[in-house]
């Protein structure tokens, strides 16, 4: 199993995309397609994709939402075992707001269009912003 793009910006045309069409998308776009606009991607259901040689899937969920929650559980589990049962000292505010920075630059320019996300920044800038928010959880939950 890898974690890749299926689709790779600037190279559509490598892959193949099988969809099927759902309100929201466009009905042009129900079946499968060599040639498949970037506006298109991640509104039809179902897509599958497949490029050389390999059969990819959408995440049922934002690859961003997964690094977030995943290292978040992980952190939380280890939390007392780095640091000690109990632990209820909360790391200065500060230290959460750094750790969001990455994740708000990454969402915001995808968001306005100025640049085209990776699954694996997704991940980076989720993991950092789900560690972090794991550290805070813990203490704050010691402390009720």
């Amino acid at each position: 199993m890898i974690l890749d793009d299926c689709i790779v910006q600037g190279k559509e045309g490598e892959a193949d995309i099988s969809t099927l069409y759902t309100k929201n998308g466009d009905p042009l776009y129900n079946g499968v397609f060599l040639q498949y606009p970037q506006s298109q991607i991640g509104i039809n259901k179902a897509e599958k994709v497949e490029r050389n040689g390999m059969v990819g899937y959408k995440f049922a969920n934002d690859t961003r939402d997964y690094a977030i929650y995943l290292p978040m559980l992980l952190t939380m589990v280890a939390n007392p075992y780095i640091f000690g049962p109990g632990r209820k000292d909360i790391p200065h505010w500060i230290w959460f707001v750094l750790a969001l920075v990455p994740l708000g630059i990454d969402g915001t320019t995808q968001l306005f269009g100025l640049r085209e996300s990776t699954n694996l920044l997704r991940w980076l800038t989720g993991a950092i912003a789900g560690i972090a928010a794991g550290h805070y959880i813990v203490p704050l939950l010691n402390l009720v």
